[in-house]
C-alpha cells in the first residue's frame, strides 16, 4: 500500500533498484536519513521531496501526499520550478496547501 512518502519513496527507489546509498548521494543526503524517511521517521524537507520527484519524474504532491498521478512527464517542469524557489517562497505556498487541507 503507497499510502505514505516513506512506502512510495521506497518503491520508487527499489523499481529503479537503487540502494539507500544511491538515491542519498543523488538527493544529497546520507543513506541512513533516506532509510528513515522509508520508514516514516522523519519527513524529508520540501527541498528534499522536490529534489526526488525530479529525480524520479513524478508529481511532487504524488510524492509528499498522495496526490494525482504518479507520472507527470510535462508537469517535470513545474516540479523544477518549485525547486528554484526560495525557503520564504516555499512556506507561502506550503501554508497555502496546509489551509486549503484545513477546508477539506
Amino acid at each position: 500500500m503507497n499510502n505514505t512518502l516513506g512506502t512510495r519513496l521506497s518503491a520508487l527507489r527499489s523499481a529503479r533498484q537503487l540502494s539507500l546509498r544511491q538515491l542519498g548521494t543523488e538527493l544529497g543526503v546520507s543513506a541512513n536519513t533516506i532509510m528513515r524517511w522509508e520508514k516514516d521517521e522523519a519527513n524529508p524537507t520540501r527541498e528534499h521531496v522536490t529534489k526526488a520527484a525530479v529525480f524520479f519524474n513524478c508529481d511532487p504532491s504524488w510524492l509528499a501526499w498522495g496526490f494525482e498521478k504518479k507520472e507527470v512527464g510535462k508537469d517535470k517542469e513545474r516540479a523544477a520550478r518549485l525547486g528554484m524557489l526560495s525557503k520564504d517562497q516555499l512556506a507561502i505556498i506550503d501554508n497555502l496547501i496546509d489551509e486549503f487541507l484545513t477546508s477539506i
